[in-house]
C-alpha cells in the first residue's frame, strides 16, 4: 500500500517530486499499489522506489530515472518509458502490453514473466537482462541490444529481430521473427540454429565423409571376396575339377573333392553382396547386421532431414524471417469444442510436422543413433584392419 504523504508528493507534479526527493535522499518512496494512470511522469527520479503493482496505464515516464525501482507486478500498458533508465530494475510479472521503451537502458533488469506484447523495445539495451517466460510476442526489438540475456521459454512469436545484437543470448527460440541483419553469435544454442549448423555448411560434408569411411570397408570387403571368388573359379575350371558355373556346382553339391589337391575337401559356400555389406561374414553376426541397418536408417533419416532444413534455410535468407517454431503443446491448445475440431487439430498437426520444432527431435533421435554408428564404423574398421590376406612366399 503506498506511503500517504509519498501520493500527496507525487500528485502535485514532478518538480515538487524531485524537490523532495533533493530533501530527503534517505527516504524511499514507496508507491506501491498506487493509482498513476495518465500521470505525466516525465523526468521524474524514482530511484530507488517501490512501484509494486502500481497503476501506471498510458503514464508519460519519459525521460525517468527508474534504475533499481521495484515495479514487479506493476501495470505499464500502453506508458512511455522512452529512453528511460530502467538498469537493474525489478519488472518481473510487470504489464509493459503495447509500452513504448524504445531506447531505454534495461541492462540486468529483471523482466521475467513480463507482458511485453507489442512492446516498442527498439533501441532498447537490454543486456544480460532475465527475459525467462516473457511474452515478446509481435514486439519490436529492431537494434535493441541482448547480449548475455536469458530468454529461455521467452514467446518471441513474430517478433521484430532486425538488426538486434542477440550474441551471447540463450534460451531462445526463433519463432516467424523478421532477423534481416539479426547479429546471432557463432555458438548460438537455440534449436534452430543448431539445426543451420549440423545439416548445412561444413558439418553437411563432414556427414558425407563419414558415410564414405562406413562403406568403404563394406564396399572393399564385398569386391575383395568377388574378386577372389572369380581367381578361384578360374582355378578350377582351368584345373578341370569342374567343367561349369562354380556357383552352381557349389550350390548343388556343397563339397567338391579336388585330385589334383592330393584328395582334400573344398567347402564351397555361396552369399550375396548385399549379405557381405550388412556383416553377415562377421564375427559380431547378428549384432552387426543390425548395426549396419541402423546406420542406413540414419544417414536416410538425416539425408531427409537436410533436405528439409536446407529448404527453411533458404527461405529464411530471402524473406529475412526465420522459420516457425510450432510445438505439440500448440496441438494439444488447439482442441476446441465445436464440430470441427478434428478438421482443426489435422491441420495444427499438419503445422507441427512441418515445423522446425519436429526437426529438432529427429535431429535428438540422430544424435543418439549417431553413436550406434560409430560403433558400427569402428567394428568394421577392426574387421579390416586385422583381416589376413595371403602373399606368395619370398623364397
Amino acid at each position: 500500500m503506498a506511503d500517504h504523504e509519498h501520493l500527496e508528493v507525487i500528485r502535485e507534479g514532478v518538480s515538487a517530486w524531485n524537490s523532495w526527493r533533493d530533501n530527503n535522499p534517505n527516504i524511499i518512496p514507496n508507491l506501491s499499489d498506487a493509482d498513476l494512470s495518465d500521470a505525466d511522469l516525465s523526468d521524474a527520479d524514482f530511484m530507488p522506489a517501490d512501484l509494486s503493482g502500481a497503476n501506471l496505464i498510458a503514464a508519460d515516464l519519459s525521460g525517468a530515472d527508474l534504475s533499481g525501482a521495484n515495479l514487479s507486478g506493476a501495470n505499464l500498458s500502453g506508458a512511455n518509458l522512452s529512453g528511460v533508465d530502467l538498469c537493474r530494475t525489478n519488472l518481473s510479472g510487470a504489464n509493459l502490453h503495447r509500452a513504448n521503451i524504445s531506447d531505454a537502458d534495461l541492462m540486468g533488469a529483471d523482466l521475467s514473466g513480463a507482458n511485453l506484447i507489442a512492446a516498442d523495445l527498439s533501441g532498447a539495451d537490454l543486456s544480460a537482462t532475465e527475459l525467462s517466460s516473457a511474452n515478446l510476442r509481435a514486439a519490436n526489438l529492431s537494434r535493441a541490444i541482448l547480449q548475455l540475456a536469458n530468454l529461455s521459454g521467452a514467446e518471441l512469436k513474430r517478433a521484430n529481430l532486425e538488426s538486434c545484437d542477440l550474441r551471447g543470448s540463450w534460451g531462445m527460440e526463433v519463432d516467424d521473427n523478421y532477423i534481416h541483419h539479426a547479429n546471432f553469435g557463432p555458438n548460438a544454442y537455440d534449436k534452430w540454429s543448431i539445426l543451420r549448423r549440423t545439416y548445412t555448411g561444413p558439418n553437411m560434408v563432414i556427414n558425407l565423409l563419414f558415410v564414405a569411411l562406413f562403406f568403404a570397408p563394406l564396399m572393399l570387403r564385398a569386391s575383395g571376396l568377388g574378386a577372389l571368388s572369380e581367381i578361384q573359379a578360374e582355378a578350377l575350371v582351368d584345373s578341370g575339377v569342374i567343367g561349369q558355373s562354380p556357383v552352381e556346382t557349389c550350390a548343388r553339391t556343397g563339397l567338391m573333392e579336388n585330385p589334383i589337391a592330393t584328395g582334400e575337401t573344398i567347402a564351397c559356400r555361396t552369399r550375396f553382396v548385399w549379405e557381405i555389406m550388412l556383416g553377415s561374414e562377421s564375427p559380431f553376426h547378428p549384432y552387426m547386421t543390425w548395426l549396419t541397418i541402423v546406420l542406413i536408417g540414419y544417414q536416410t533419416l538425416r539425408y531427409w532431414v537436410t533436405v528439409r532444413v536446407s529448404m527453411m534455410r533458404d527461405v529464411e535468407e530471402r524473406s529475412g524471417v526465420s522459420p516457425e517454431y510450432f510445438s505439440l503443446g500448440d496441438v494439444r491448445r488447439s482442441e476446441v469444442t465445436s464440430p470441427r475440431r478434428l478438421t482443426r487439430n489435422k491441420r495444427f498437426l499438419g503445422d507441427y510436422l512441418g515445423s522446425y520444432s519436429f526437426l529438432y527431435r529427429i535431429h535428438q533421435i540422430l544424435t543418439v543413433v549417431f553413436w550406434i554408428a560409430a560403433t558400427t564404423f569402428l567394428i568394421q574398421f577392426y574387421n579390416v584392419a586385422t583381416g589376413k590376406v595371403v602373399l606368395p612366399s619370398a623364397g
